[in-house]
């Protein structure tokens, strides 16, 4: 099957987690300086929710270029993928309400983790079903995918067992995961762009 209808549907997936996010936030309840403080959990929390599926959104549009036609495979693996990141609305809204509360935040790592994994998983089939060695030993040379299982299993143990206020260091954890991805592997584009797979 060709990618295109797989991609089609992941970009809406992923488009409508973020439109349900930006309706989660409310505007301040009234004009003053404080008012609009009281939001800041909310607005962080979007921040680095959007972020993060965002940058996933990026690295997966970009991961699928090195295939010409998706197997039945590679779908279910996207469709973990999408489930993962279909809960991350509802986890950034819990966490938003409880002003970063340790279980809500526990959470909501768990599932970027989750994402993580899936994301992970998702991209060994696709290099292995691409069927190119170069695009392999770029994928198998990076140190990305273990820095951020690295990032997130420290921001989880901060969540769980941290003291106030140490335990909100996991938000620079975070960051620092958006921070990895925020760029896709230039390899691996220019392998795309130089066609060297159909060489």
């Amino acid at each position: 099957m060709p990618r295109n209808r797989t991609e089609a549907f992941s970009d809406g997936v992923m488009a409508i987690i973020i439109t349900i996010m930006v309706l989660q936030l409310t505007p301040p309840a009234g004009e003053s300086i404080s008012s609009l403080a009281a939001l800041m959990p909310s607005f962080i929390s979007y921040v680095v929710s959007f972020m993060f599926v965002g940058t996933f959104w990026n690295n997966h549009h970009h991961l699928f270029h090195v295939l010409k036609k998706v197997s039945g495979k590679i779908m279910w693996a996207n469709l973990l993928l999408l489930f993962f990141l279909s809960l991350i609305p509802v986890s950034t809204d819990w966490v938003s309400k409880t002003g970063f509360g340790r279980l809500p935040v526990t959470v909501y790592i768990i599932i970027n983790l989750a994402v993580t994994i899936t994301y992970i998983f998702l991209q060994q089939i696709i290099v292995h079903a691409a069927d190119c060695v170069i695009v392999k030993r770029v994928v198998n040379e990076s140190r990305k995918e273990a820095a951020t299982l690295l990032l997130q299993l420290t921001a989880l143990g901060l969540s769980i067992f941290a003291p106030n206020p140490l335990r909100y260091l996991f938000l620079p954890c975070l960051v620092g995961v958006i921070l990895l991805w925020l760029i896709p592997d230039l390899r691996i584009a220019r392998v795309i762009d130089n066609n060297a797979c159909d060489e």
